[in-house]
């Protein structure tokens, strides 16, 4: 597909990677080298999905350079809708139970986020390969990320001392700055409109 958008002359391509290139997410997960992590983080993946998408990012960058296709590479974590996976009333009760243990540091993208990021990278291309970051602001968790990776996970590093406690670890700012997008859905604000409270003071 990447070869024949270059042979067509297309404007753009985008390629959907995920997060599991860096082994961080998936099956036989590892410790991220730092936190917050950004693109520049090298690929370590742990699975074969994991390997062939870094192939497949290879290959894009190949093609871009080679052929001058502009491409985007979107590594996603979870990808989710709250009226999936079993559920609205399923989605909060096991928001309110997540600990931590959560594959990927509990990061997620609302769907309607991530085709946003779609749109917007199409109406805004750039000459080369880039990949790129999509999250939610906040995390999957009703306790702090802090805590869960300290307690859960004691190989990850450390998040820096004034990192908020719901903040995704997951950097999206070259996103932000190369064609504007930023994610408007949180489970954490949903859960404030729906019951009146923090989800955390339940936790």
């Amino acid at each position: 597909v990447l070869q024949t958008a270059a042979d067509l002359k297309h404007r753009r391509f985008i390629y959907t990677s995920s997060c599991q290139a860096y082994g961080v997410w998936g099956d036989n997960r590892i410790a991220p080298q730092r936190l917050p992590m950004d693109e520049t983080l090298p690929l370590l993946p742990q699975n074969a999905y994991g390997l062939a998408k870094m192939a497949n990012e290879r290959y894009a960058e190949i093609v871009a350079r080679y052929q001058g296709l502009s491409t985007a590479i979107f590594r996603f974590p979870w990808v989710m809708d709250w009226e999936l996976d079993g559920g609205e009333e399923h989605i909060w009760k096991q928001f309110e139970k997540a600990k931590g243990q959560n594959e990927g540091m509990c990061t997620y993208i609302h769907v309607t986020d991530a085709a946003a990021a779609y749109v917007l990278a199409i109406e805004n291309p750039r000459p080369g390969c880039e990949a790129y970051h999509f999250t939610a602001a906040d995390v999957f968790c009703s306790m702090p990320l802090r805590d869960a990776l300290v307690t859960l996970h004691p190989d990850h590093p450390a998040l820096p001392a004034d990192w908020p406690a719901y903040k995704s670890p997951v950097n999206t700012t070259k996103a932000e700055q190369h064609f504007g997008w930023k994610a408007v859905w949180t489970i954490t604000e949903l859960y404030r409109q729906k019951f009146g409270r923090e989800p955390h003071d339940e936790a």
